[in-house]
């Protein structure tokens, strides 16, 4: 999960975004993406619906090699 997160929080850093643009964007309480990014916990559906809100697959996050994607609208 350690790619993960690293690459969650590049994107994150690259659109410009906070936790709580991700946790309104997935759905979710701000708290819950904290949790996900430093207990290295959630769901599997949790953590797709994070890919999609960043505009990546699923296979991208967990990729030591991702790419930044085109910086994506709120």
């Amino acid at each position: 999960m350690k790619i993960f997160v690293q690459n969650v929080k590049t994107l994150l850093h690259a659109y410009g975004w906070t936790h709580q643009d991700l946790a309104d964007a997935v759905g979710v309480h701000r708290q819950h993406v904290s949790r996900v990014l430093t207990a290295d916990s959630g769901t599997i559906s949790t953590v797709e619906a994070i890919a999609v809100a960043l505009n990546v697959s699923l296979s991208e996050l967990f990729s030591p090699t991702m790419q930044i994607p085109e910086k994506i609208t709120r």
